[in-house]
């Protein structure tokens, strides 16, 4: 769809997402509305800046300040970030175990081995303790660990 030789985009209240006429057709939500390559921009700009693309009263797309998060979605988020925590620390203990049992030079220290086992289990405590799900209150790491992972 072009207006005044200017090229726009289409923008769904129904999906929140943006549409390419050239590239879309005819196979659109009925709900669309122009956007020019402006407001184009500076909608899709809205995510860097913290900030969420709604649409209107009339359907139009506007930036608005991101919804402050739920308990549970903090939850679900902090829960997501220890998981995938866990992950990546199994594979450092589990090379450690393996070095063990083939009696071969251990790569971590007898030590570092026992703090990474007390982070470890720091890590699966963290959902029950007071500080959950606040991420300033996540147990933190020892400083050896970055090289490891």
């Amino acid at each position: 769809m072009e207006s005044k030789g200017e090229k726009m985009y289409l923008y769904s209240a129904q999906t929140g997402g943006f549409y390419d006429p050239r590239v879309y057709g005819d196979a659109m939500p009925s709900d669309v509305c122009e956007v020019s390559v402006e407001e184009y921009t500076a909608l899709l700009a809205a995510p860097e800046q913290g900030r969420v693309v709604m649409p209107d009263e009339n359907g139009r797309p506007v930036i608005s300040e991101a919804p402050v998060p739920t308990e549970k979605q903090l939850s679900a988020a902090e829960r997501s970030w220890r998981d995938e925590t866990l992950l990546k620390l199994c594979k450092v203990r589990d090379r450690h175990r393996d070095e063990q049992e083939l009696f071969r030079q251990t790569t971590l220290a007898p030590e570092f081995f026992v703090e990474l086992l007390i982070f470890i289990q720091q890590l699966r405590d963290w959902p029950q303790s007071n500080g959950f799900p606040d991420m300033n209150q996540r147990p933190l790491a020892p400083a050896w660990l970055a090289e490891h992972i």
